[in-house]
């Protein structure tokens, strides 16, 4: 893997940077020493993001069910996958369901700047379809 000049967090929260990543990739890379195979997900983001469509695909299945039903069972299911350590948060229209982060967070080195915990979330707008997502 090449290395960046720039932290792993500073790259992913500047807009500008991730702007300039969009326009012109080819440059971005270049300028940060990154080869296009340091943008793809690496093993354990991509086990993360299985993890994440399995319980996306199953909560879908819910949507038919009204809601007073179709939460408590939500939630079951992502414990089912992920076990116990859910995190919930609020979306507009719906609930975001992620599995827990590890305490401490693994750091995140110079040398790996899309690094991730290897976890996984999901979000579902009510009675629509969940979308699965890694989470950093």
């Amino acid at each position: 893997m090449t290395t960046g000049k720039r932290r792993a967090d500073e790259l992913l929260e500047d807009p500008a940077v991730l702007e300039a990543l969009l326009r012109d990739p080819k440059k971005w890379m270049k300028r940060h020493r990154l080869e296009e195979s340091d943008l793809d997900l690496n093993d354990e983001a991509r086990s993360a993001a299985t993890r994440a469509e399995k319980v996306a695909a199953k909560a879908d299945e819910l949507s038919r069910l009204p809601l007073v039903e179709a939460l408590p069972r939500l939630r079951e299911l992502a414990e089912e996958v992920w076990g116990e350590d859910v995190e919930v948060s609020r979306v507009p229209f719906g609930v975001s369901l992620a599995q827990r982060r590890p305490v401490p967070p693994p750091p995140i080195l110079d040398d790996d700047p899309f690094a991730t915990t290897g976890t996984g979330s999901i979000s579902c707008t009510f009675r629509l379809k969940c979308k699965p997502d890694v989470d950093r």
